[in-house]
């Protein structure tokens, strides 16, 4: 019966539940229409930047492949045969040429255009003789500046094969060959005579030679009677004069001739004099 009761009252209290609006309350009718407008979404008002159509181009670094090395062959310049290296030209300056023992003849290369250091080899100096080839790679003034490409005297010299240096240009072409130097005029030998001191006895005069064999020679007071003989070592002593005499004194040599510059020497009792032989 409780139960029953409780039942009943809530029902009675309750207000209804009912589709139907309470009343004095005004409702639109929902259409599909206004179903729209209530749900539509409103953007921001912000202006956005259109978006880019464009696609960018991406740019790509090549792969750099790696190219091949190519050894280009330059061809050499054309070698020429030595030709003016000849025992003949010896009188057109000797120094130029290389004689050995066993007959062996040829022409220094140089280290440098003035002729003036030898080019080495593995041993001794690099030379070049009539036959071998050469490069000619540059000349000045009569000077040519050579590689050598053969070279008959030291065919296996690495040092050698292949080496540069300078050369008369006349000893490789045999062309312009300067004329045979001068012959000098030999130089006149003589005996320069000094007195050394006054050191010997009143009554004698001493002498001594150097830089000649006087053997045989002798040295005389002129116009007198007086001589003195040189031995091996080049010493005379003549005596006989009075005190302190002054004379005058020749040298002869074994062959009985006045020696040059060895006559009419003055001189005196007690000098000691020197002779020196000059070339």
């Amino acid at each position: 019966m409780i139960a029953l009761t409780g039942l009943l009252l809530y029902t009675w209290l309750t207000p209804s539940v009912g589709n139907d609006p309470p009343a004095g309350v005004s409702v639109n009718t929902v259409t599909p229409s206004n179903l729209v407008e209530e749900f539509r979404i409103v953007m921001p008002s912000t202006t956005l930047a259109p978006l880019s159509t464009s696609r960018p181009i991406a740019t790509l670094v090549p792969t750099l492949a790696e190219v091949p090395t190519l050894t280009v062959a330059i061809p050499d310049v054309e070698a020429v045969v030595v030709l003016g290296v000849k025992r003949e030209y010896l009188n057109r300056g000797s120094r130029y040429f290389f004689q050995s023992q066993s007959g062996s003849f040829g022409a220094y290369l140089w280290s440098d255009p003035a002729l003036s250091v030898k080019a080495p080899a593995s041993n001794g100096y690099a030379v070049i003789s009539n036959g071998d080839q050469v490069v000619i790679l540059n000349q000045s003034d009569g000077i040519a500046e050579v590689r050598i490409v053969t070279n008959a005297l030291d065919p296996e010299d690495p040092i050698v094969i292949g080496a540069t240096g300078y050369v008369p240009l006349w000893l490789i072409t045999d062309q312009n060959v300067p004329p045979p130097l001068p012959t000098p005029t030999p130089r006149r030998e003589y005996l320069w005579v000094r007195k050394l001191n006054e050191n010997d006895d009143p009554h004698c005069i001493s002498m001594q030679i150097i830089g000649i064999n006087t053997a045989g020679w002798s040295f005389r007071v002129d116009g007198m009677n007086l001589i003195g003989t040189f031995d091996n070592a080049g010493n005379a002593r003549l005596c006989g004069l009075a005190p302190d005499q002054e004379v005058t004194i020749t040298v002869y040599n074994q062959s009985g001739q006045v020696v040059p510059g060895g006559s009419g020497v003055p001189a005196k009792g007690r000098d000691i004099m020197i002779g020196e032989w000059r070339r």
